[in-house]
């Protein structure tokens, strides 16, 4: 009997030990992510120090960040931070990404169209920032977004190219805020 009962819940050990190690590997990716994330958008470390190479992005010490029950980042909600880098291509590693708040920075460069990778995204918010060149087409295919804001303040020297649909990015500007409205008027959507 007790070795039918040991031959029962050896596999399950095994299975449950298994999940552990997997639901690790998946933080690393994100703590990868998002260390490469504090890199470009703060290079000075004044900002985001609590961001913790080593640390856990779950644990509740990278502010900013959430995560879901498994340990993933959902979100990441920087905006009014003073942040002054880059948004670099690594931010597609967080790959169960469904909110990137960034407005109301400084942010510089380029949107990068590895976000377009991000297939849970639903908000993606980099308005007032100093971005600057085309907005990447890749970001009219994601299927999920339903919150996003084109506007990047007076520096905004990029086009929405021809594969963008109207009536989506129209949706995108009127989701309620005045300063979308703004946005339309002063040419963004012309």
């Amino acid at each position: 009997m007790a070795a039918s009962l040991f031959r029962f819940t050896l596999p399950l050990l095994q299975l449950l030990l298994l999940s552990i190690l997997a639901a690790s590997a998946r933080n690393e990716e994100d703590a990868r992510a998002l260390t490469a994330l504090r890199r470009a958008l703060d290079p000075a470390g004044r900002v985001l120090d609590s961001w913790n190479p080593s640390g856990d992005p779950c644990g509740g010490s990278f502010v900013g960040v959430t995560c879901d029950p498994a340990g993933r980042v959902t979100a990441v909600s920087l905006q009014g931070r003073g942040l002054s880098g880059s948004l670099p291509p690594a931010v597609a590693g967080l790959r169960r990404l469904q909110g990137l708040y960034l407005h109301y920075n400084g942010i510089k460069g380029t949107i990068p169209r590895e976000i377009g990778k991000l297939s849970e995204l639903t908000d993606l918010y980099l308005d007032v920032n100093h971005l600057t060149g085309p907005v990447p087409v890749e970001i009219a295919a994601m299927a999920n977004l339903q919150g996003g804001v084109f506007c990047f303040y007076a520096s905004f020297l990029g086009f929405l190219g021809e594969k963008f649909k109207k009536q989506q990015l129209l949706d995108w500007l009127f989701w309620g805020s005045i300063l979308h409205f703004v946005c339309w008027v002063t040419g963004v959507l012309a």
